[in-house]
C-alpha cells in the first residue's frame, strides 16, 4: 500500500484524497483529552491530523530521550490510527512552531563551532543523529501508512525559504545534504516540505490565503497538487498584546476561495491549539496557544468548528468526485473581463473569478468576490447573485445554491456553552517563602580593587542556567564619582532617583541596597530588532507600527522616589533578569546572527546615573566590583522555610506562596477543567500537583503591537492573560498549588478556581442541505 501524489491530488494505497487536515501538537495537550479532540476533530470532516514532532522536549539532554507522558508520540500517532484518520509528520530538525529554539534542544546552541541550518559539520551532525534516532523508533512502532500506521506523508526542516538568502551557497549546500539524508532515511511514505522545498519534494504552501500562491505554484510544479499546509485560522498572542481573531467569515472565504481555484488538500494551522506547558512557549509567548482555532483551549467548540463542518459536508458531496477528477477548474475567467466597458473603464485588477468544475453529469460553480470592501453583483444564468466583499458562493449543476461563505450562520445555529462558574466553599490554606534580595557583600569580593578585563566580563545567563530556571540575578557595586563627592563636601547629597540603560534579554527587575526601583519599559516587542518583514506597511504583511522602538536589547528605565540622604557612596545593585522563552528563529535577532548566538541575561555593562536635588543633569555611578550572576533556580523540592503567616506578603520582591486545596471524595469525581484566576498576582510560574503549567503575567493590554491582514486584536479585557487552564487529568481531591511570584502579590482574597463546563455544544441545521 504506497502513498503517491500528481497534479490531481494525494494517492493513498488504492484512492485519491481530498486532504482536510487538522493540527493538534501533542505536547500541547493532556493525552486524556488526545481522542476527545481527535474524534471533533473527525466529526468536522477532518480525514487526516499535522503535528510537529519537538526534539526541544523529547532530549533536554543530550542522549536522553523522554517519549512519557505529553511527549507520548507514539501513543498519539496510535489515537489518530485508532480514530482511523491519517497523519502528516513534520520532523525537523527545525519546526518553529512558536516555541522555545524553534524546536531545537537548547544544548545546540553550545556546541564548539556550530552554526544552526547552513552547511556546517556540527549542526549537520547532530541534527542528522536525531533525525534518525526518530525515524529508526518512528519504525519500530510501526508508524508508517505501508506498515499499518497513519503517517501519510512526512516534512523535513521547515519554510527555509524565509531564510535561505541569509546563507546563500552554503545555505543551498544544507539543502542538498537535507536532500541526501531523506534519500538515506528510506522514508516509506512521501516527503513535503513548505516555503523552500528540497529536490523530488512535495512543496506546499503557508498564508492566510493559499489561492494567491496557486497560479505560481503549478508554474514552478506543474506535476504537484496544491496542498495548503498552513491555512492560520487564527493568530498567536505574545504578552502585552489583546487577543488575536480571524473572523469566521474570513476564514469561509479563504477555505473555498482555495478549493475554487484548483486547492487539492488543506491543513487548518491550528485546529486546536492547546497550552504552552513548562518551557514550550518561544520568546515573549503566552501561555494559552488558543489561536483562536476551532477548538479553543480548554476543548470547547466554537463557531468556527461548525462552519468548517458544514463546508466540509458541502465539498465532501458536491465537489470532491471532481476535484479528484481534473487537474484544474475546466473554465476559469475574470467576470470583469466578460463585460462589453469602455476601454477607459476596464479594470487592471479584476475582483470576481468565477470557476467551474464539470464533467458528464454534474457540475460545480464558485462565484468568488476578491475585492475587501465592495460588494458585487454578477448575472449567472438568468440570475442575479449579489457577493459580498471577500466571499465565495457554491453552486451546484447551475442552479442549485449550495452555500455563501459570508452567510453560513443562515444554515445552522450554535447554542453556546454556559459560562464557568466559581468554585464554592475552597479552603485556601497558604504558605509563604521570601525569595532573598542581594543587599551585600555575601555575593561578591569584599575586595573592590578589579581589574579592567574583569570589569568588562559579564556572564552570559544560558551558559549557566540552561532552560532549568527563567531566572538568575546579577549582582555588582556601584559607586558615585567620586569628583563628584568633592565637589558636594560640604553638603548633604538628596538622592531622588535615578535612570539605567541595559542591555538585556529579556525582562528585568533592578534592586538597590534590597529595595526595587524599577523595571523593563512596556511593552516588549517580539521583533526586537528590523527585519524585511517588519518594515512592511500593506494589507497582506506585518504592519511595522513600532518600527521607531526597534532598538534591539536596549532598555532605557527611569525612577523617582522620596528623597533620601546618601549615607554610602557604594550601592548592591541586583538586577533580577527573567527569560521569556527562547527566539524560534533568527530573524528575530540581530541582522547577520545565526540562532546559535541566542543569549540571555545582562549583555553588557549597565549604565547607572542618580538624579541628585538641586544638580542638573544626573550624577553618573561607577563599576567598582566584577558583575556576579547566580542563578535563582526552581529545582525541585523548594529548599524553602515555609511561613503560615501572610503578613509580610505585601512587600515588593520575589517569592514563592503555596496552598492546599483538598475537596471531599465524592466530589471529585464530577470535576470537569479549572480555570485558575491569578487577580492580584503579576509575574512567574505555576506548578499544580508538581506538573509545570508555564508563565504567568498579567501585563496590560497595549495598542495593537503586531498586526497582520486579517487578524484583528481583541482589547476588551485588561490584561493579555489572567486565567490559566488546569486540565482534569491533573485534579485530584488533595492539590498542590506552587506559584513563584517575582514582584508583588497586591492580594491573595481575588484568586479563585473555576469550572468550565463539559463541552455539549451542538449545530442546529436549519438548512440541512445534506439531509
Amino acid at each position: 500500500m504506497m502513498v503517491d501524489y500528481d497534479r490531481k491530488g494525494l494517492i493513498v494505497g488504492s484512492q485519491r484524497i481530498l486532504l482536510f487536515s487538522a493540527s493538534i501538537h501533542y505536547p500541547r495537550c493532556q493525552p486524556s483529552d488526545w481522542q476527545q479532540l481527535i474524534e471533533f476533530a473527525k466529526e468536522a470532516g477532518i480525514n487526516c491530523i499535522e503535528t510537529y514532532v519537538f526534539w526541544n522536549q523529547h532530549e533536554r539532554e543530550r542522549g536522553v530521550y523522554d517519549f512519557s507522558g505529553r511527549l507520548d508520540l507514539f501513543g498519539f500517532l496510535q489515537t489518530i490510527s485508532q480514530a482511523g484518520l491519517y497523519a502528516l509528520l513534520r520532523i525537523g530538525p527545525y519546526i518553529c512552531a512558536e516555541t522555545n529554539f524553534g524546536g531545537f534542544p537548547h544544548w545546540l546552541r553550545d556546541i564548539e563551532g556550530i552554526q544552526f541550518r547552513t552547511q556546517n559539520e556540527p549542526f549537520q551532525r547532530e541534527s542528522s543523529r536525531w533525525v534518525r534516532y526518530l525515524v529508526e523508533q518512528l519504525n519500530l512502532h510501526r508508524c508508517f501508512f505501508t506498515q499499518g500506521g497513519p503517517i501519510i506523508m512526512v516534512q523535513l526542516e521547515n519554510e527555509y525559504k524565509l531564510i535561505g538568502q541569509n546563507y546563500g551557497e552554503a545555505g543551498r549546500n544544507y539543502l542538498k545534504w537535507c536532500s541526501e539524508l531523506a534519500k538515506d532515511l528510506h522514508l516509506p511514505v512521501p516527503l513535503f516540505m513548505c516555503k523552500g522545498s528540497i529536490e523530488n519534494v512535495l512543496e506546499t504552501i503557508n498564508d492566510f490565503y493559499g489561492h494567491h500562491e496557486i497560479d505560481n505554484h503549478h508554474r514552478e510544479y506543474p506535476n504537484q497538487p496544491a496542498i495548503w499546509t498552513e491555512c492560520w485560522t487564527g493568530w498567536y498572542d505574545v504578552w502585552g498584546s489583546g487577543h488575536h481573531i480571524r473572523p469566521c467569515k474570513d476564514l469561509y472565504y479563504a477555505v473555498l476561495r482555495f478549493f475554487a481555484q484548483g486547492g487539492k488538500g488543506i491543513n487548518y494551522y491550528m485546529f486546536y491549539g492547546g497550552t504552552n506547558y513548562d518551557q514550550l512557549a518561544m520568546y515573549l509567548q503566552t501561555t494559552s496557544y488558543d489561536y483562536d482555532a476551532p477548538i479553543d483551549e480548554y476543548g470547547r467548540r466554537r463557531e468556527k468548528y461548525f462552519g468548517l463542518q458544514y463546508i466540509h459536508r458541502q465539498l465532501q458531496r458536491y465537489f470532491s468526485e471532481l476535484a479528484l477528477s481534473l487537474e484544474a477548474p475546466s473554465f476559469a475567467y475574470a467576470y470583469e473581463q466578460q463585460m462589453s466597458l469602455p476601454e477607459e473603464q476596464q479594470q487592471q485588477q479584476y475582483y470576481v473569478w468565477i470557476y467551474i468544475w464539470e464533467m458528464a453529469h454534474s457540475n460545480c460553480i464558485f462565484l468568488c468576490n476578491d475585492h475587501p470592501t465592495s460588494t458585487k453583483q454578477v448575472h449567472w444564468r438568468d440570475q442575479v447573485y449579489s457577493l459580498a466583499p471577500l466571499s465565495v458562493q457554491m453552486i451546484v449543476n447551475n442552479d442549485h445554491w449550495i452555500l455563501r461563505s459570508d452567510r453560513l450562520q443562515d444554515n445552522y445555529s450554535v447554542i453556546a456553552p454556559p459560562p464557568c462558574r466559581s468554585l464554592s466553599n475552597i479552603q485556601w490554606k497558604w504558605e509563604y517563602c521570601p525569595v532573598d534580595i542581594p543587599t551585600s557583600s555575601n555575593r561578591i569580593s569584599s575586595s573592590l580593587t578589579i581589574s579592567s578585563e574583569e570589569q568588562q566580563s559579564v556572564p552570559e545567563m544560558l551558559r549557566h542556567t540552561g532552560i532549568a530556571t527563567d531566572y538568575a540575578w546579577y549582582i555588582a557595586y556601584y559607586q558615585i564619582d567620586s569628583r563628584f563627592l568633592e565637589d558636594s563636601s560640604n553638603s548633604s547629597l538628596e538622592w531622588i532617583g535615578g535612570q539605567l540603560d541595559v542591555e538585556v534579554a529579556d525582562y528585568v527587575q533592578v534592586y538597590v541596597n534590597g529595595i526595587y526601583k524599577t523595571s523593563s519599559p512596556l511593552p516588549l516587542l517580539e521583533e526586537r530588532f528590523p527585519n524585511d518583514w517588519n518594515q512592511h506597511d500593506d494589507h497582506h504583511n506585518i504592519v511595522g507600527r513600532n518600527s521607531s522602538r526597534r532598538v534591539g536589547f536596549h532598555q532605557h528605565m527611569e525612577f523617582t522616589h522620596s528623597q533620601e540622604i546618601i549615607q554610602d557612596s557604594t550601592f548592591c545593585i541586583a538586577f533580577l533578569v527573567s527569560s521569556l522563552g527562547m527566539i524560534k528563529g533568527d530573524w528575530q535577532l540581530e541582522p547577520g546572527w545565526n540562532m546559535k548566538d541566542e543569549r540571555k541575561g545582562l549583555l553588557g555593562i549597565p549604565k547607572v546615573a542618580w538624579k541628585i536635588r538641586g544638580r542638573d543633569g544626573t550624577c553618573p555611578l561607577q563599576l567598582v566590583s566584577r558583575i556576579v550572576l547566580e542563578p535563582l533556580w526552581m529545582q525541585w523540592p523548594l529548599s524553602c522555610s515555609w511561613l503560615s503567616t501572610l503578613d509580610i506578603i505585601p512587600r515588593e520582591g520575589p517569592c514563592w506562596v503555596r496552598a492546599m486545596i483538598s475537596f471531599k471524595e465524592e466530589s471529585c469525581a464530577s470535576f470537569h477543567h479549572w480555570l485558575l484566576d491569578l487577580k492580584g498576582f503579576y509575574k512567574g510560574r505555576i506548578w499544580w500537583n508538581g506538573q509545570d503549567l508555564g508563565r504567568y503575567w498579567l501585563i496590560p493590554c497595549q495598542n495593537c503591537l503586531q498586526c497582520s491582514f486579517p487578524v484583528k486584536e481583541e482589547i476588551q479585557k485588561e490584561t493579555t492573560q489572567r486565567f490559566y487552564f488546569i486540565p482534569k487529568s491533573m485534579i485530584t481531591c488533595v492539590n498542590e498549588l506552587i506559584l513563584f511570584e517575582e514582584r508583588a502579590i497586591t492580594t491573595l482574597e481575588d484568586m479563585d478556581l473555576l469550572e468550565i463546563p463539559c463541552d455539549h455544544t451542538k449545530p442546529i441545521e436549519l438548512n440541512p442541505l445534506d439531509a
